[in-house]
């Protein structure tokens, strides 16, 4: 009974009491507090949390005293107007960025020094080789496409881009069209659609080409000396790696997957960003690369602006 006191104490007061933080103005009578807590005496059992609401209000009372209710009201519109706010910021900066992308894909398709370069491999390992590179111009002129001979077998991949074995039997190795590759990428900004793995796999060449010249200069070095060193191979392999990298950095790569995708605007919550999107080509260094242009022309259109109103916007195309 002492309990039961207690709880019928407490709940009084929360039943009567302005609700707003600290505050201790009666908005209800406990007199009819008591008489409508009689007709729902379960409010009291102990597993019950009573919380006040417009449901077990008693007598409908309000839950605020004047004061606290104008406070609160008050509250209420400074938090929607900074929401409002915060809404028109970030419309305003995807509408700048939406501008940005547009921009960027127009100039590249403009631009003189902007190539588009694709391979195709034989997997999507960290060894697996090149067996089809590609280069075209902006304006879409074939710089560069051929077939290479990986060394070794092409295996599943061939599934995926359709290029077999006998199809690369007699087509060059990357060293003999790396000069012409050279030639095709100085000075120009090498757009790749996910640069990340495409540069990889030119990377993997670039070492395996520089490294029988290394390993050549090293042995010569020994044999000058009189002695074999420890570590002939890891020397090779780091000189190797370090003229690949040489290579890589004489060329302005720039990827058009990320801002591809963050034009489309298609967003993952799992991935906490866009989603990528995948290249509508053909499997083929050529047909990619035309992908790729096409991807920029889409991006590269005029964005049809219409006035802010609220906290929305709109650009037409690049939603």
């Amino acid at each position: 009974m002492a309990k039961k006191r207690q709880r019928v104490a407490a709940w009084l007061v929360e039943a009567t009491t302005c609700v707003g933080d600290g505050c201790a103005v009666k908005v209800g009578a406990q007199t009819k507090a008591r008489a409508w807590l009689a007709e729902r005496p379960w409010l009291l059992r102990p597993e019950v949390t009573y919380t006040p609401d417009v449901s077990s209000r008693p007598g409908g009372w309000p839950w605020r005293c004047p004061a606290c209710a104008a406070a609160e009201e008050q509250r209420q519109a400074e938090q929607q107007a900074l929401y409002e706010q915060q809404q028109r910021e970030q419309a305003l900066a995807a509408q700048r960025e939406a501008e940005e992308l547009r921009a960027w894909a127009a100039a590249a398709l403009v631009a003189r020094d902007v190539v588009v370069l694709d391979t195709e491999t034989t997997g999507l390992h960290s060894e697996a080789r090149i067996v089809e590179i590609a280069v075209l111009g902006s304006d879409g002129e074939v710089l560069l496409d051929t077939l290479l001979n990986p060394g070794e077998p092409i295996g599943e991949a061939s599934e995926i881009h359709g290029i077999t074995d006998v199809d690369v039997v007699s087509a060059p190795v990357f060293s003999a069209v790396l000069d012409r590759l050279s030639a095709v990428l100085d000075g120009k900004r090498c757009l790749i659609y996910n640069d990340v793995y495409d540069v990889g796999r030119l990377r993997h060449e670039l070492t395996l080409h520089f490294l029988d010249p290394a390993a050549r200069e090293t042995a010569a070095m020994s044999a000058a000396e009189g002695e074999v060193p420890d570590g002939l191979l890891e020397r090779a392999l780091y000189q190797a790696r370090e003229r690949a990298e040489q290579w890589l950095a004489s060329v302005r790569f720039e990827d058009v997957m990320g801002p591809y995708s963050d034009w489309v605007g298609e967003w993952s919550e799992y991935h906490g960003g866009n989603r990528w999107q995948p290249l509508q080509g053909g499997h083929r260094a050529a047909e990619d690369c035309r992908a790729v242009l096409e991807c920029l022309r889409a991006m590269g259109r005029p964005i049809r602006q219409e006035p802010l109103t609220g906290a929305g916007w709109s650009t037409g195309e690049a939603s």
